[in-house]
């Protein structure tokens, strides 16, 4: 394991899932930079958000991810959503924080 390998990862399938996961992204950031979906309306309908709590931009990001490591614990998902989020640069993350702006604004409505 590297030196950037989050600590929560304690075992060999973990690691190499987290590493699978994390390299398709940083392969092609354009799965996930910007959103793959920008239309708010359709988010709403994605996202099943049946308790109506409000979604921020990294919740976004952990949803689209997801998409990408189907057969992925949602422990890597999260770890792999940590590091793209903390590594986004400003332009990247405000595409997302833009976007749950929108889709909160739907919610409350």
């Amino acid at each position: 394991m590297n030196q950037n390998t989050p600590l929560r990862i304690n075992n060999n399938h973990s690691y190499q899932q987290y590493e699978a996961l994390l390299g398709v992204f940083n392969a092609n950031r354009l799965l996930v930079f910007p959103p793959p979906i920008i239309n708010p309306n359709i988010m709403i309908g994605l996202l099943n958000n049946n308790t109506n709590q409000r979604i921020n931009g990294c919740r976004l990001l952990r949803y689209f991810v997801s998409l990408q490591g189907q057969n992925v614990s949602s422990n890597i998902i999260g770890l792999v959503t940590s590091y793209l989020w903390k590594n986004a640069n400003p332009n990247e993350k405000d595409d997302y924080v833009n976007l749950a702006a929108q889709v909160n604004r739907l919610i409350i409505h």
